[in-house]
């Protein structure tokens, strides 16, 4: 059984929400942090680096702020690009932490969110279906993704180390060769081929391939002898 609570709910409409920390603007299309919580944020951020000049700053108080600057990404999405030297920083601490001066330099510059004006629009949710299989041989694999329109293909052939590994792991590896196939980031209907030979849009076969080599091989050989004599 759930109850309604009547002082966290908004009965008429609105245009202008405070929900779960960020503020929705519906007009703007915009989240956006609300005044108070960003200016406490900043507070512990601003301490923080006040008292970096006399002492170190405990991991647990680190992770913290970190934490609460990671959590604005929803409506400040650049927040994250100053706080990878941070992060950096927090992998190789134990208890306390000195910071480098990287991590300084993008604190400071994180101040600077006293000034954000709420210029980003909330980013559009789209999802696209893929679907994508692939088989494997003892020789050579393919794979065919399905992304709308024509599909694509892809195939080729095993090496002499990839052909000599077990089924289940062939399998395997055709789904690794299929993802970063360029044939299949192409536009709808692009053909990608490896070392396979076709024939009227047809793969042929390794072995079927190899006796049309060697015969193309003695054709040229033959008509060499005749040119010779």
């Amino acid at each position: 059984m759930y109850t309604v609570s009547l002082s966290k709910s908004r009965l008429s409409p609105a245009q202008q929400l405070i929900l779960l920390g960020f503020g929705i603007d519906t007009v703007l299309q915009q989240y956006f942090v609300p005044e108070e919580k960003l200016r406490r944020i900043l507070a512990v951020l601003a301490d923080i680096l006040h008292r970096l000049r006399t002492a170190r700053v405990a991991v647990a108080e680190l992770q913290s702020v970190v934490g609460k600057l990671q959590a604005l990404l929803l409506a400040v999405p650049c927040v994250g690009t100053f706080l990878v030297a941070a992060h950096r920083a927090l992998s190789a601490a134990d208890r306390a932490v000195v910071l480098p001066s990287e991590v300084l330099h993008d604190f400071r510059d994180l101040l600077l969110l006293r000034r954000w004006t709420r210029l980003s629009k909330w980013r559009l949710e789209l999802h696209t279906a893929l679907r994508m299989e692939t088989d494997a041989s003892g020789h050579g694999w393919g794979a065919i993704l399905y992304a709308g329109g024509t599909p694509l293909t892809a195939a080729g052939l095993f090496n002499q180390d990839e052909a000599a590994l077990n089924i289940l792991v062939k399998e395997a590896l055709a789904v690794t060769k299929a993802i970063t196939n360029p044939g299949l980031h192409g536009p709808p209907g692009q053909h990608s081929v490896g070392p396979v030979h076709r024939q009227r849009d047809r793969a042929v076969h390794p072995a079927e391939g190899q006796h049309q080599l060697r015969d193309h091989a003695q054709d040229r050989a033959g008509a060499a002898q005749v040119a010779a004599r």
